[in-house]
């Protein structure tokens, strides 16, 4: 009986995730349990985590740059632009998990 209800445990899911073109997942590990279920995946990353990373890496507009750097001025930094001056070693571990 246990080998009857391993065996059919998931197995509709799994029969209908075979019909769509493509499976896109967030890492590798997810991308390994489908391969057991011979299922393939594209591994795509977390779009909320690529959506933060690229946001950080753009340059601000001109009225935001002038508040960062009142922020950065306020904190005791230089007035260079640089918006990880005013968040500090967060937007470095954030990059750390990418």
């Amino acid at each position: 009986m246990a080998d009857t209800l391993q065996t059919t445990k998931g197995f509709w899911i799994r029969k209908h995730l075979r019909l769509l073109a493509t499976i896109q997942v967030q890492d590798a590990a997810s991308a390994a349990v489908l391969s057991k279920y011979n299922l393939t995946a594209t591994v795509t990353g977390d779009p909320r985590i690529d959506r933060v990373l690229e946001t950080a890496n753009q340059t601000p507009p001109t009225d935001i740059k002038q508040k960062l750097d009142a922020l950065a001025q306020w904190k005791g930094g230089t007035p260079n632009g640089d918006r990880r001056q005013c968040l500090g070693t967060r937007m470095e571990r954030l990059a750390s998990f990418v």
